[in-house]
């Protein structure tokens, strides 16, 4: 994606709540540390402000892991500050990645599975992450600036190369999976597009139906699974997820575990 892609892109995207403000970066370290700052400096409103870089130096995902970020693939954060609240603040992560699912299915065919909490899977692959930060004032939310990493137009055997072997065979991208490359200019508006459609239904509180429309979209439920909460590791059966975003887990014992944060996967056994 090129300044003057970007350029085109905000102005079809002008008079919409999300995207009217688009700002465009080279090699950056984070494009969430780059919408905090903003936010630290700017009075005015940045609402709806979308910042894209072409690739960040230390791209992160949840729990402070690394997220390899080189040119070819979307990096990009969406700041929002109206009509947040406690309740809504857990869902913008299932709305995010709903946003790009449908986005990548409409552009390309092909169609995600979605992972508790933040993770697009493609063939049992990541190649979206999502991340949202969360400011407050007392207990009242200020700002949320959702993250988007999407592997796009780049090899996943060339994460290895840049020093990250470890998670080379759990990762795609769109070009391993497509064969050729990704028009990120329209996967990005598509994307944008999306994002307003589902933030639209969780300002008029519609969360059950969006949880509904993200469980959907996965494959672990009735599943043994593991589950990472920070301060132990667990199995059990997935069943669901509630309307505050909670991961449900059947235990061996019969009783239901709520899982408010930590990671899933398959178990082994």
């Amino acid at each position: 994606m090129e300044a003057e892609s970007v350029k085109l892109l905000e102005f079809t995207l002008k008079g919409k709540e999300i995207g009217h403000k688009i700002y465009f970066l080279g090699k950056i370290d984070s494009t969430q540390n780059y919408a905090l700052c903003l936010l630290q400096n700017f009075r005015a409103s940045l609402h709806g402000a979308v910042i894209i870089a072409k690739e960040q130096s230390n791209g992160r995902g949840r729990m402070g892991r690394k997220w390899i970020s080189q040119p070819g693939g979307l990096w990009m954060s969406v700041i929002l500050e109206k009509c947040l609240t406690t309740k809504r603040i857990p869902i913008i992560q299932f709305i995010s990645s709903l946003a790009v699912a449908d986005s990548i299915s409409k552009l390309t065919g092909l169609e995600c599975k979605t992972k508790w909490p933040n993770d697009l899977l493609l063939g049992g692959k990541k190649i979206c992450g999502v991340i949202v930060d969360v400011g407050f004032e007392g207990n009242k939310p200020t700002h949320a600036i959702i993250g988007i990493g999407l592997n796009a137009n780049f090899e996943a055997r060339s994460i290895a190369e840049l020093g990250n072997q470890i998670i080379v065979s759990r990762v795609t991208t769109l070009r391993d999976e497509l064969g050729n490359d990704t028009d990120l200019v329209k996967l990005t508006k598509l994307i944008l597009e999306r994002l307003e459609y589902y933030y639209s239904q969780l300002k008029e509180d519609k969360i059950k139906a969006i949880v509904d429309e993200w469980k959907k979209r996965s494959d672990f439920f009735g599943r043994l699974v593991r589950v990472e909460d920070g301060k132990k590791n667990f199995q059990g059966i997935a069943i669901g997820v509630d309307e505050n975003g909670f991961l449900e887990i059947r235990l061996p014992d019969g009783s239901v575990q709520r899982v408010i944060f930590g990671d899933l996967g398959l178990s082994n056994l």
